[in-house]
């Protein structure tokens, strides 16, 4: 008996070490879900918009419904140029998945700054360990993915790219439904539709996935220089958005529609995480900035 109990518990903990994100399907909710505006939220999730203390706020929308599974998924859009919703969820982890993956829409993503463009969705997957010598978490491996229109349901998979051989304590899932920095140009934005809501994105059914599956096309590397480097950071034949981490995780730089170099001469003296997103997926680089 006693070593049936001691088998149960080993399994137990395998199976809570391959858990899940909490509420991964969005079906539970902390308030009793209403139609009203700024009303919800879901159950280990956290509303942000970018800006230190939006996460103290509601979503905008309420639970939606048809969902790609079950009866609800989550909603995300802009409104006005007044706001944004992000949904993020921090979580202990202790094992390196190869993907996250999930189902979404993407709607109504035209907005005006200067002229008429195409907004994206994004989904970015950020795992971490704290260093015992130092106390600070550092990156362990990333992923980001650029997601288009979407009328219907369609499959997303994430890959996320390894930057070291550590086992992460923590994982973090950002979903963003524009590429737009409320920080930056926000008052300039206009979503055309005339509700004044757009970058509509609904989310379902996500999951953190061991294998990215045989629909995935292999990432060439890419032998960027100079590192250390200084100013120019050189990426033959890479198209695509660069994001630039310092090694406690901190997001400190953010390229779109980069090719074949970036400048990095802004960046203070250190080591750095460089995660490139590219049309075939993602991958990592260590940068050594003089």
């Amino acid at each position: 008996m006693k070593k049936l109990l001691l088998l149960g518990s080993a399994l137990l903990l395998q199976l809570n070490g391959r858990a899940q994100l909490q509420n991964a399907n969005f079906e539970t909710w902390e308030s009793p879900i209403t139609d009203q505006i700024g009303s919800n939220r879901p159950i280990g999730w956290t509303r942000t918009n970018g800006i230190a203390g939006s996460e103290n706020y509601n979503f905008y929308h309420s639970a939606a419904s048809p969902a790609q599974n079950g009866n609800y998924a989550l909603r995300l859009s802009i409104w006005y140029s007044y706001d944004k919703d992000m949904a993020k969820q921090v979580a202990p982890i202790n094992y390196r998945p190869a993907a996250l993956t999930g189902h979404y829409t993407y709607t109504d993503n035209q907005v005006r700054i200067d002229e008429i463009e195409l907004d994206n969705a994004t989904v970015s997957v950020k795992l971490t360990k704290v260093n015992p010598a130092t106390g600070q978490p550092e990156i362990v491996g990333t992923g980001l993915l650029n997601l288009d229109a979407a009328a219907e349901f369609s499959l997303f998979t994430c890959p996320i790219a390894y930057v070291s051989n550590e086992i992460p304590d923590t994982i973090e899932v950002l979903l963003d439904c524009s590429r737009l920095d409320k920080n930056e140009n926000w008052k300039q934005v206009v979503p055309l539709s005339t509700s004044g809501i757009g970058s509509i994105f609904t989310v379902d059914n996500l999951m953190l996935t061991m294998s990215l599956g045989t629909s995935n096309v292999a990432i060439s590397r890419i032998d960027a220089y100079p590192n250390p480097a200084t100013a120019d950071f050189h990426l033959p034949n890479f198209s695509g958005d660069v994001k630039i981490y310092d090694m406690t995780g901190k997001t400190v730089a953010t390229y779109q529609n980069v090719t074949n170099k970036i400048d990095v001469g802004s960046l203070s003296s250190g080591i750095y995480l460089i995660s490139l997103i590219g049309e075939h997926g993602n991958q990592n680089l260590k940068l050594v900035k003089r």
